[in-house]
């Protein structure tokens, strides 16, 4: 498994979600969205389970 395309391919998509609400006017552009806390701890669990599958 790829573990750095999976990891693009996820980030592209949070990009274009993220640029895609700003357009709509469901965020604001000057803040960060209200997700990006849970969507860092997700990455955090993401690459603490390819770490422990690495071993």
């Amino acid at each position: 498994m790829d573990y750095d395309k999976i990891m693009e391919i996820f980030d592209a998509a949070l990009s274009f979600l993220t640029k895609l609400l700003i357009g709509v006017g469901a965020l604001d552009a000057d803040k960060e969205p209200p997700y990006k806390p849970y969507l860092d701890d997700a990455k955090g669990l993401v690459d603490a389970i390819k770490t422990a599958m690495d071993k």
